[in-house]
């Protein structure tokens, strides 16, 4: 019976390894390249905005391909998983991008605001947005 199940079980595997990485790639492509050809358009912006859109999209690509490949189905395609993933990627980026910038100090940047706005708000919507459009219909179940 087990050498029944492990063809199945080895498809399922490959198509949640595929997932995380389309899941990764698609962060990667929203969170750390589109920012950056925008931010490109401003003058005045240095690399310390350009930082948390990388970082961004490391810490959440990596968070939700691994939660595609390693959370249940129901628990991955969730969008109440996708906002707690969220929640922590901000954490996480605000943490590594503020904390060597001598935190508060970092304020005193003219347009880092908008910045933090820009992350915050891709940070809450793209963790939705990917699972809504790409790991929920990945996982749904076969229609009979």
């Amino acid at each position: 019976m087990a050498r029944v199940d492990a063809p199945e079980r080895s498809q399922t595997s490959l198509a949640r390894r595929r997932l995380a990485r389309q899941v990764f790639v698609v962060w990667l492509i929203a969170g750390a390249l589109l920012p950056t050809v925008v931010l490109m358009l401003w003058p005045q912006a240095g690399w310390f905005f350009h930082v948390p859109f990388v970082l961004l999209a490391l810490i959440g690509g990596s968070l939700q391909a691994a939660a595609a490949r390693w959370l249940p189905p129901r628990a991955a395609a969730s969008l109440i998983v996708a906002q707690i993933l969220g929640f922590w990627i901000l954490v996480l980026t605000a943490f590594v991008w503020l904390m060597p910038a001598q935190g508060l100090r970092a304020f005193e940047v003219r347009g880092v605001e908008w910045v933090v706005l820009a992350v915050s708000l891709l940070g809450m919507l793209l963790p939705l947005g990917v699972c809504w459009r790409l790991i929920g219909p990945a996982l749904a179940p076969p229609a009979p």
